[in-house]
């Protein structure tokens, strides 16, 4: 009896991005999963077991890889800075997905702005090079990068708001940074994590005063946008002495498409419908862009063209599965919801051992679980490199949620004990 080869699926990933294809990995055993990565993967990401094969090249030389070719029909990109390395793959594979104007518009925010700026309700944003460029946008302005995820830069300033660009400006002569930052935003920064492209930092309009923002997560698929669900922050501020304002999510959960305005919800899948059919993308995971309704108008920032670690979250409930349907092209109804949300523990060092992993409800992330002896510095939210209490919980709504959450975050609190 000739038995049937199973499908390839290979991911294109970044090691420290591998936390977000866990699901992935774990409830789908129908098909065959590839790994290309830059770095082997570290001894606790033990769901790596599940890959057939892992290709470890360092630049990701495509002529140089190991890979049946002819065997994969889905490539899943997982850090968007690697969509052009799936894009040759795709070609090698024969497979019809990305073209090259997509690659570089959905991985450089800069250039998503640009080419979108006049059919999306996008914020003005810059990349300043001259010193007239701190004239141009009024009002509070966004720090950012053109390659990044998860709020993560080298420099103080980076992902920052400020009350204005002539408050950064001063700031960066006052520091003596602005001839190198003039000059390095003309020829692209060098960072270690985005090794294959040149990174430039953006001002943009600040428009989100609500402290509520949502984001929509779903499949493109054959052009058409699914949106599964959608992911709703709460934001908090935490004040730097350097004279500007780090902003942090505090909780971040699912609530079904049901709890958007249907007026609004209609701008948002026109949106992303303009992007699919613009850069005439097949298959696509997505997560964002994160709206914020204000005035009655509804803004749109950051379009990330891969799966998140929320999808990834969400999907580890028995119930849930996002990630098999999605892969089948089936109907996505989720039974549990997730909300992942920052503890506030106290500041000083821990005199108990503690396990966050007593309660059946909540689970901790585990770089993050405080353990005796460690000490705990005050933390403003889930980004903040001193946040040790991250954890998730799931329920069947919102309020069953936060019950959830407030409870866990009690017991956290009782059972330490701070020196």
């Amino acid at each position: 009896m000739k038995f049937l080869k199973k499908k390839i699926i290979l991911f294109v990933s970044h090691e420290r991005s591998l936390n977000k294809l866990e699901s992935f990995l774990i409830k789908n055993s129908s098909f065959e999963f590839y790994l290309l990565t830059n770095d082997k993967p570290a001894e606790y990401k033990t769901y790596t077991k599940y890959f057939k094969h892992i290709e470890i090249s360092e630049n990701y030389k495509i002529n140089a890889l190991n890979l049946p070719f002819d065997r994969i029909f889905k490539i899943i990109c997982i850090s968007e800075d690697l969509l052009s390395i799936a894009y040759e793959i795709e070609k090698r594979s024969k497979i019809s997905n990305i073209t090259l104007e997509s690659v570089s518009t959905l991985s450089d925010k800069y250039l998503f702005y640009k080419y979108f700026k006049s059919n999306l309700p996008l914020p003005e944003t810059i990349i300043p090079t001259t010193l007239s460029d701190f004239d141009i946008i009024k009002g509070p302005i966004f720090v950012k990068p053109n390659y990044g995820t998860g709020g993560k830069s080298p420099f103080e300033w980076g992902y920052t708001l400020w009350e204005s660009s002539k408050k950064f400006l001063n700031y960066l002569i006052n520091t003596n940074q602005l001839e190198e930052f003039l000059m390095k935003n003309k020829e692209g920064f060098s960072e270690k994590r985005f090794p294959l492209n040149k990174v430039r930092y953006m001002l943009q309009r600040y428009i989100d005063h609500e402290p509520i923002k949502y984001a929509p997560c779903g499949y493109i698929n054959a052009k058409k946008v699914n949106i599964f669900f959608f992911i709703k922050m709460k934001r908090s501020l935490k004040k730097l002495d350097i004279g500007c304002v780090k902003i942090f999510d505090k909780h971040v959960w699912s609530v079904p498409t049901s709890e958007i305005d249907k007026n609004y919800y209609k701008t948002i899948n026109h949106n992303l419908s303009t992007i699919a059919k613009s850069l005439n993308i097949n298959n696509l995971y997505f997560s964002g862009p994160d709206y914020t309704f204000l005035d009655n108008k509804v803004f749109f920032n950051d379009f990330n063209p891969r799966p998140g670690h929320f999808m990834n979250l969400l999907d580890k409930d028995s119930e849930n599965n996002i990630i098999s349907r999605s892969l089948k092209n089936r109907s996505i109804v989720l039974k549990k919801h997730l909300l992942w949300g920052h503890v506030e523990l106290p500041e000083g060092y821990i005199h108990n051992n503690l396990s966050l992993f007593h309660k059946k409800y909540y689970l901790s992330l585990e770089s993050k679980i405080p353990s005796k002896g460690d000490k705990l510095n005050l933390s403003t939210g889930l980004q903040d490199k001193n946040s040790r209490g991250n954890i998730c919980v799931f329920g069947k709504n919102e309020s069953e949620l936060f019950k959830f959450f407030n409870q866990a975050e009690k017991e956290i609190n009782e059972s330490l004990r701070i020196i």
